[in-house]
């Protein structure tokens, strides 16, 4: 399969390294961007292929990703728009706020969309691709497509009205956790610890904790008993947080998000700008 990339931002580059990585990875990845200069670097790196133009892209690849900043989807739709409706080619998007409405009324009604929230771990074929799909989209493209992503981590159904939901955990979450662990390693620092040591022992922390919960069908609360005895060092580190509001400002985080990607969207039945 020949994947075609519109843009080489940081979530595309996650995805290309992660295909490059894989040994049944695409046949071909090609590229186009706004800023040339990065498309190539980004082709390069991976021994891919820039494209002359965007409809070029979409007149030779067999999916077309839509990788660019959202508010390039009118122009970047005004150029894929013939090829993708004459090949019948399914686009996959992976715009942050951005509704299968919204891409069907720029690219037309039967075009077969497959919408995805990713994350940059996906770069390590670690990431969480939640997604929904058009009513267009047959079942064995769906299936051809999900094999496909599923090679960069693991693939999450979600309903189209909860894909915001979504993207604060999955998509923003990378940069929640990146926060606790930085916070986790200034407060060894604080400590005595160094900089190196502590930042190892977060993060090593981090990754052991998450396959572990893994392992219990994502059951947090019995590895957090597991941790904690009663009356012991973590029974006082977790009431210190619960103290300071931990459970709130998660919140307010995800509702943050939700409410930013809520307010960026379109509206219904008014094509994206």
């Amino acid at each position: 399969m020949i994947v075609g990339l519109i843009g080489a931002g940081n979530m595309a580059g996650a995805l290309a390294r992660g295909w490059a990585s894989a040994s049944a990875g695409p046949d071909e990845l090609h590229f186009s961007d706004a800023d040339e200069a990065r498309g190539r670097a980004l082709a390069e790196e991976v021994g891919g292929r820039l494209a002359g133009s965007n409809r070029e892209l979409a007149e030779t690849a067999d999916v077309v990703v839509l990788a660019m900043k959202p508010g390039a989807l009118a122009p970047v739709a005004e150029d894929v728009r013939v090829p993708v409706s004459e090949r019948g080619l399914p686009v996959v998007s992976i715009l942050g706020a951005m509704p299968i409405a919204a891409i069907e009324r720029v690219l037309g009604n039967a075009t077969p969309i497959l919408r995805f929230m990713p994350n940059v771990a996906a770069e390590v074929r670690q990431g969480t691709f939640c997604y929904a799909s058009s009513a267009s989209l047959d079942g064995r493209t769906e299936r051809d497509l999900l094999d496909l992503f599923g090679l960069l981590g693991e693939l999450v159904p979600v309903e189209e009205r909860l894909m915001e939901a979504a993207t604060a955990i999955a998509g923003s979450g990378p940069a929640f956790m990146a926060l606790v662990i930085e916070a986790l390693a200034d407060a060894g620092v604080e400590q005595g610890l160094t900089a190196a040591q502590a930042s190892r022992i977060a993060v090593n922390t981090m990754a052991g904790s998450a396959a572990l919960l893994a392992s219990r069908r994502d059951d947090a609360g019995s590895v957090k008993r597991q941790v904690t005895s009663p009356g012991g060092v973590t029974a006082a580190g977790l009431a210190a947080l619960e103290r300071s509001g931990v459970r709130a400002a998660f919140a307010d985080a995800v509702d943050a998000v939700v409410a930013r990607a809520l307010a960026v969207q379109p509206p219904a039945g008014r094509e994206p700008k």
